[in-house]
């Protein structure tokens, strides 16, 4: 039987941050951009790209839990 090696479970960790910053990069974007249009959009918009923004942050939170549980497991 083949083991894995430790540096499978570090690529894995590392994509697993990239991926985490991305998303944080994506949300900023969405809730300047949020902030910006509540001024120049109609309300349907605004609520549209609030809905859009609340999306994003789930997913931040998803993917930190996950990097906090892959942390968790490899101190362990």
């Amino acid at each position: 039987m083949i083991r894995a090696s430790s540096a499978g479970s570090r690529s894995k960790k590392e994509h697993a941050l990239r991926e985490y910053r991305r998303a944080m990069a994506e949300h900023r974007h969405l809730v300047n951009y949020l902030e910006a249009a509540v001024k120049v959009l109609p309300e349907p918009e605004c609520d549209l790209l609030w809905e859009f923004a609340e999306i994003s942050k789930g997913k931040c939170e998803r993917l930190r839990r996950a990097l906090e549980r892959r942390k968790h497991r490899s101190a362990a």
